[in-house]
């Protein structure tokens, strides 16, 4: 029980020392594009530094061999083996930005036997539907911020 006790406390004390110490940041959108006829979603988003995202859908592959946008294959939505089309072979989600963080780390101190905690982060802007299936008229676009801690 004490040490159950010291465990939330040390994750008690982290989370405020992260609300003290850590910057805020803040975005927001400036400027959307026209829909674009071929899928019905925005062709843009602007940010007030001119910055501008479009929806990631290339299969192609970077440099170092990892895949430039986050487009998993959807069965039944999408086959990145078939040509993209709307909406009979559509991905279900497609990011604008995508950001993930993943850490892990050993509670209170790293030892033998010390429970593991885990901490993903996601930021995105995301366009998908709000029906069951893709379909023309079911297109929403919005932000997520998604924080999850597995703490044992």
């Amino acid at each position: 029980m004490r040490q159950r006790l010291a465990r939330w406390l040390s994750l008690l004390a982290v989370f405020f020392m992260l609300a003290a110490y850590g910057s805020t940041a803040q975005a927001a959108l400036k400027a959307v594009g026209p829909l674009d006829p071929a899928n019905g979603f925005p062709t843009w988003y602007q940010d007030f530094n001119n910055v501008g995202l479009v929806p990631c859908l290339s299969l192609t592959l970077l440099p170092s061999g990892n895949q430039g946008c986050v487009l998993p294959a959807q069965p039944p939505f999408y086959d990145p083996g078939i040509a993209l089309s709307f909406p009979g072979n559509y991905p279900f989600e497609v990011f604008y930005f995508i950001a993930d963080s993943n850490a892990t780390t050993m509670i209170p101190a790293p030892a033998a036997g010390s429970p593991v905690s885990t901490f993903v982060y996601r930021a995105a802007l995301e366009a998908t539907f709000g029906t069951a299936t893709p379909a023309a008229g079911g297109q929403i676009t919005f932000s997520r911020i998604r924080m999850r801690m597995d703490a044992p």
